[in-house]
């Protein structure tokens, strides 16, 4: 994951001469790469370093507390680069064009939308991420406490 995040950094830095459609700009292509690059420093740092989550889906209660604060960094990066770009897509400046897939069994069935409709759908998209990056900075904080608490006692 993270060499699949590090080529559209690279090219939405301009390091890499293949550049985003037109309108996008290079900073959605390095929101982008870096929820792949944080998604697999995340998984080195749950699995590799502290051994796989607990029951509750916390890390285990013998990981330190750099590797939870790691851990809450790499989280919040994540999920506030996909806030950025569904924001961006929703509410930014410039033209959108939109389509619609519906699947079904036996088949699937393509139609266009209108620019209105694709940003209200992005619009709610990333209202539900904002309250889940609000969720998640709640429960970590509260995580990270819980263990420093615990390290004192």
């Amino acid at each position: 994951m993270i060499v699949i995040g590090s080529f559209p950094v690279l090219i939405g830095a301009g390091v890499i001469d293949a550049g985003p459609t037109d309108g996008t700009p290079g900073w959605v292509l390095i929101a982008t790469g870096l929820m792949f690059v944080c998604g697999g420093f995340a998984m080195i740092a749950g699995y590799a370093a502290a051994g796989g989550a607990a029951l509750d889906g916390d890390l285990p209660p013998d990981a330190g507390i750099g590797l939870r604060a790691v851990q809450f960094f790499l989280g919040v990066c994540i999920t506030g680069s996909l806030l950025a770009i569904l924001s961006w897509i929703a509410f930014g400046e410039g033209e959108r064009r939109f389509s619609a897939t519906l699947w079904w069994p036996f088949g699937r069935h393509s139609i266009a939308t209108n620019e209105r409709q694709g940003r209200i759908v992005f619009g709610i998209a990333a209202l539900g991420i904002g309250a889940f990056l609000i969720a998640l900075i709640c429960v970590s904080v509260r995580r990270l406490r819980r263990a420093i608490r615990g390290r004192r006692a």
